[in-house]
């Protein structure tokens, strides 16, 4: 599992409006290839990967331990009332004014 998060850390990294092949990517991690290409891997791609890996684990962590407290492991979100605040927040966002048209 941590070898596909790795080749998608890799996949992220090179994808974009400027495309950076593979091999270009680990060489500007490890602080060779192009000027260019450490710039946008190092300075601009790399932080947003490493917020989404850490948003990640983050996640599982909370599954993991929602799932404990339940003691269920297969323990829905609506057992603890997850379901129904997200709904209710949701609500709140669409009445407040931040309905679809703020994502326009």
């Amino acid at each position: 599992m941590s070898l596909t998060a790795v080749a998608a850390a890799v996949f992220a990294l090179g994808s974009g409006d400027y495309h950076i092949a593979a091999p270009n990517v680990i060489r500007a991690l490890t602080g060779g290839g192009d000027e260019g290409d450490r710039l946008v891997v190092r300075e601009l791609r790399l932080p947003r990967v490493v917020t989404a890996l850490a948003v990640g684990a983050a996640l599982a962590l909370a599954g993991a331990a929602s799932q404990s407290l339940v003691r269920n492991p297969l323990g829905s979100p609506d057992m603890l009332g997850f379901t129904q605040g997200a709904a209710t927040g949701a609500l709140l966002a669409v009445v407040a004014g931040g309905g679809s048209a703020a994502l326009a």
